[in-house]
């Protein structure tokens, strides 16, 4: 599983560095990545050009079968999810309201694997491997032991 948390607001002129970022992690990984968190914790709304590019991102992930759910969606950036159709796609029990919710979701495998429908529509630093989400359900800090099965990312 890749957890992926960006730095600060995803907007229109920073959106597409998520989309390039994730690609990059999941060819790389190994083993393969089955499932992806974004922890949207930054996010206190999303643009229409955000929404677009991570409901193109998620298509791209379905169609490789890996399964994608979102952690700290804030009510706006649920709402723009609804309105772009994006939530739909993704549904929205894959919507979670913190990251240790998102990561027992993942962490039950990819016996769920995307929905059938699909949307219309710079990584920093590798921060740690980690054996489990910080309990107050912020992005792991630099003292986590490394395991292999979880991937965390800042962009």
């Amino acid at each position: 599983m890749l957890v992926l948390r960006p730095d600060g607001p995803l907007f229109y002129a920073n959106a597409q560095t998520l989309p390039d970022s994730l690609t990059e992690l999941v060819s790389r990984a190994d083993p393969p990545v089955h499932t992806v968190v974004l922890d949207l914790d930054a996010n206190d709304s999303l643009d229409i050009t955000t929404a677009e590019t991570v409901a193109k991102l998620v298509v791209d992930l379905h169609r490789h079968q890996i399964r994608v759910g979102l952690a700290h969606a804030h009510s706006p950036v649920v709402e723009m999810l609804q309105r772009s159709g994006l939530l739909e796609a993704l549904g929205d029990q894959r919507i979670f309201p913190d990251l240790t919710s998102a990561v027992t979701w993942a962490e039950a495998g990819p016996r769920n694997g995307p929905p059938a429908e699909t949307a219309r529509g710079g990584v920093t630093a590798l921060t740690r491997q980690t054996t489990r989400p910080p309990s107050n359900g912020t992005s792991p800090s630099s003292n986590f032991s490394p395991v292999a099965s979880r991937l965390w990312f800042r962009l």
